[in-house]
């Protein structure tokens, strides 16, 4: 896993709302893993809580592809309400940002 300040993770976790609105990402280890082979995906949020096979599959997998991952402040129910959903939420794949910018502004 990527090491990331616990700013750039807030930061990401705080455009979320913006991402489900403008970009398009995808939700669960089952389509990530799918998506992973087929899709270019930016990068990979997981859930605080996530257990420890998921986080492990899904972090080998994405290192051989050169995807970056970052692991939440959020666990998998405050991640499903922030983007919108009536469900947990532990594994979410950014595809496209939308309008937002990853990186912070100075």
């Amino acid at each position: 896993m990527s090491s990331q300040t616990q700013s750039q993770i807030k930061h990401l976790e705080s455009g979320l709302k913006i991402i489900s609105k403008t970009g398009n990402f995808i939700i669960g280890e089952k389509t990530l893993l799918r998506a992973i082979k087929n899709k270019k995906i930016k990068i990979v949020l997981l859930a605080k809580n996530i257990p420890d096979s998921s986080f492990t599959k899904i972090t080998d997998m994405c290192s051989k592809k050169s995807i970056p991952v970052m692991k939440s402040t959020r666990n998998n129910r405050e991640l499903g309400i922030i983007c919108n959903r009536p469900y947990f939420v532990s594994v979410l794949a950014i595809i496209d940002f939308g309008v937002f910018s990853l990186i912070k502004s100075v």
